[in-house]
């Protein structure tokens, strides 16, 4: 009774989060709203799929750690995406608006820790069964787990100023320790703590690999599709040289003439209309990928 009473109250709170994220997106629409990398609404629903996911291994087979992870992943991945919703339309209506934007940037910077960390260590260190592939594993487990609290830690208490894009605000709760990073510096730190152990832990899962049989084995199998998936999708862009839009102010192309390759006619900026303004992606010299933005694919 009381695991199901946990479980529905993690799913619920899930939920609502998604639901207050769909409404402000549907604010952001009507105003300026800043930019953001990707698309709004992602982050919702991976936080469904992983509440559903998890809601259903955790009901099944409560001592498998594996739902539980995923349920705690996919509530904090919808209060990244509810928090990050409102600092953007705080910040697009003003300071004396709507109160407290840098407080949800703030919970944008404990959730995305606790979202990516996990998913991408500790799951593939106890996946399928929620236990260790033995005792010798123990060591991995508490370096892993160490390592994403202490990349929360610096994330929240830690780094100033915090965000992304246009959200860049003041730490409201930084110690005062005046560690000025820009989103490069933040990002070197986090492949410093999560690198390794990211290793050790796909490491245990190979190990787990190789002596599974039936069933665990193909499960085993479609969870490393998805891992070869995530790190293609992370470490492209990091392999890339930089690259801006075609309609950004600063060109765009590697060529470094501002236009478009050869074949699609002159550069050209178009804002979206207003109801497909939420999906925006940003236009800066800070993209990482030689593909034109959403401005430049509306017609």
């Amino acid at each position: 009774m009381r695991r199901r009473a946990t479980v529905l109250g993690i799913a619920t709170t899930t939920f609502v989060l998604v639901l207050v994220s769909a409404v402000l997106i549907v604010l952001l629409g009507t105003t300026q709203a800043p930019n953001v990398y990707g698309l709004r609404g992602s982050p919702a629903v991976f936080a469904l799929v992983l509440t559903l996911v998890g809601a259903a291994i955790a009901l099944r087979q409560p001592r498998n750690s594996v739902g539980w992870i995923f349920l705690v992943s996919g509530m904090f991945a919808g209060l990244l995406e509810a928090a990050n919703d409102y600092a953007s339309y705080a910040l697009a209506e003003g300071a004396d608006t709507l109160p407290g934007r840098e407080w949800a940037v703030w919970l944008t910077q404990l959730s995305v820790p606790l979202v990516v960390g996990p998913s991408l260590t500790y799951l593939l260190l106890i996946f399928p069964n929620g236990q260790l592939p033995s005792a010798r594993w123990r060591p991995v487990a508490w370096y892993t787990a160490g390592a994403i609290v202490a990349l929360t830690a610096a994330w929240t208490l830690l780094f100033t100023p915090i965000g992304y894009a246009d959200l860049v605000l003041p730490n409201p709760v930084s110690l005062g320790l005046d560690i000025n990073l820009d989103q490069r510096g933040q990002s070197i730190i986090t492949q410093i703590l999560l690198g390794p152990a990211a290793i050790l832990c796909a490491a245990a899962f190979v190990h787990r690999f190789r002596r599974s049989q039936g069933v665990e084995r193909q499960q085993l199998k479609w969870v490393a599709y998805a891992a070869v998936i995530t790190l293609a999708v992370f470490l492209l862009p990091a392999s890339s040289p930089p690259f801006s839009c075609w309609c950004s102010p600063t060109g765009g192309s590697s060529r470094g003439d501002g236009d478009p390759p050869s074949g699609t006619g002159p550069s050209r900026s178009v804002s979206l209309r207003p109801r497909w303004r939420w999906l925006q992606v940003p236009c800066t010299e800070r993209r990482l990928l030689p593909i034109p933005c959403l401005r430049c694919l509306w017609k």
